[in-house]
This record gives structure tokens, C-alpha cells and sequence, in this order.
């Protein structure tokens, strides 16, 4: 009895939270648009898909290098550097996008001069600020803590014996990152692009200011649509939100569970 309370419990946490909203969701989404999918749906996806593949993939790689660089030397001044990098997650997202701009914009003003100056090359608006470079540079501020987390837990779990043997088989700091550590935290590398994602595809604030004109992306279409109250419109991006934050979860847990001892092979 204790137990199938407890079930219950659960069970209805899950169902008005989510199965309720999803479901509600689904039904506004088929009376709205049926089977056809509009073409600037398609389009709204792939920005947000492209972006967040790019973000997931950069905040890795800069999660690598520090997480690294941190094994290597882990001096307070290298230690601090990480925590530093990993600020931008307690901070919103409107004021990082704010942040951001100035120094983009000093750097455009900067370039601008120089080209100027020594190429007499005249420039009629920004390079980097207003682009999709800004835009990704924004959400590597805004998320980096999740990938450094990550790749630090996974870095730490390569004993130091195995890099002292791959070091004194001749191979040096690079050759040791490349064939031996990541080879072996590759999946922790999946899990930090896979949870950057998640948080880049439902990212608004700093979207909402850093995007360049006329570039939408499932987060602000669903709140254009949300704030003209047009609800049932607004149901499919969301949707698709919801499954992008779903479907890296069901493989996390998966992955979580076979890791296990007992568990299935994967």
C-alpha cells in the first residue's frame, strides 16, 4: 500500500505537469494545423537546431580546454579561471546579452578603425554585434558552467596512472588529450552538448535581444504568438520545445542506467 501511494503520488505530479499541458498542447496543435506543417516552422526549427548544435559543440570544446588545462596545471590562478567562466549560469540571460554587447561593439568600432586606417576600408554597420557569431558567443557565456561541470566530473574520473603511462609512452599533453582522454569521456562529452541543447533551444532573454534582424527562433515565436494570444498557434513550437528538452533526457536516463552496475549492455 506505502508503495502504490507513493506511485500515485508521482503519478500525479507527472500528469498535471506534464501530461495534462502536453496533452492540451497536442490537441491545439492538430486542430490548428492538422497534418500540414508550415514552411516557416521548418525554418524556425533549423535556426534553433543550428544554434544549438553550434553552442553544444563550442561549449564542449572550451570545456575541454579548461577542464584540461585545470589537470595539467592546477595552479589558483587556472582554478580561478574556471570558476570565472562558469559565473555566466547564475547570471539571467537578458542581463548576459546586455554584458556582451559592449565589448562587441567596442570590437566592431576597433575593427572598424583599423580597416579603415590601413586598408581604407569603410564599413556601413557592425561585423560581429547583431550576428549569429554574437548570438553564440552569448549562450557560451550564458552556459559554459554546464559543460565545464560536466567534463571536470568525467576528466576526474581518468586516474592518473593511465596518463602517466601514455606520457611515458611518449605521448605528450595533446596526443594525451586526443587519444586517451577523450576516447574514454566521450560520452560525458555527448551529455554536455546534449544538455547545452536542451538549454539553447528554450533560451528567450538573450535571444530575444542578440538576434539580428528579421531571425526567429522557436523560444520567440512562441512568445510573439503567446503574447498576442494567439495560444493555438504558439502550441506547435512549443512542442517541439518540449521534445527537444524530452528526448536527451529519455537517452540520459538510458545512458545513467546502463552505466550501472547490473544494467543492460548498451
Amino acid at each position: 500500500m506505502p508503495a502504490f501511494l507513493a506511485l500515485a503520488f508521482c503519478g500525479f505530479a507527472v500528469l498535471l505537469g506534464f501530461l495534462l499541458p502536453g496533452g492540451v498542447l497536442l490537441a491545439m496543435a492538430y486542430e490548428t494545423y492538422g497534418f500540414e506543417i508550415p514552411l516557416d516552422f521548418l525554418e524556425l526549427a533549423g535556426n534553433s537546431t543550428v544554434l544549438a548544435a553550434l553552442t553544444g559543440g563550442l561549449a564542449v570544446l572550451l570545456a575541454i580546454i579548461l577542464g584540461y588545462a585545470q589537470r595539467l596545471h592546477p595552479t589558483r590562478l587556472v582554478k580561478s579561471c574556471v570558476r570565472l567562466s562558469a559565473l555566466g549560469y547564475a547570471v539571467p540571460g537578458s542581463v548576459i546579452a546586455v554584458g556582451t554587447l559592449v565589448p562587441l561593439t567596442f570590437l566592431d568600432k576597433t575593427l572598424a578603425a583599423f580597416l579603415d586606417e590601413r586598408f581604407g576600408i569603410v564599413l556601413s554597420g557592425l561585423l560581429i554585434t547583431g550576428s549569429i557569431a554574437a548570438l553564440i558567443y552569448a549562450y557560451c557565456v550564458r552556459f559554459l558552467a554546464i559543460s565545464v561541470q560536466t567534463v571536470e566530473a568525467s576528466l576526474s574520473k581518468v586516474t592518473p596512472s593511465i596518463e602517466a603511462a601514455a606520457s611515458t609512452l611518449g605521448l605528450g599533453a595533446l596526443k594525451r588529450l586526443v587519444r586517451v582522454h577523450m576516447p574514454m569521456i566521450r560520452g560525458s562529452l555527448l551529455t554536455a552538448a546534449l544538455l547545452v541543447f536542451v538549454d539553447v533551444m528554450k533560451e528567450l532573454p538573450a535571444t530575444m535581444i542578440m538576434r539580428p534582424f528579421n531571425f526567429d527562433t522557436l523560444a520567440t515565436r512562441v512568445f510573439t504568438l503567446a503574447s498576442d494570444e494567439r495560444l493555438a498557434e504558439a502550441s506547435l513550437p512549443a512542442l517541439v520545445i518540449v521534445a527537444a528538452g524530452l528526448i536527451p533526457v529519455i537517452l540520459l536516463s538510458r545512458a545513467i542506467a546502463t552505466s550501472r552496475p547490473g544494467g543492460e549492455s548498451a
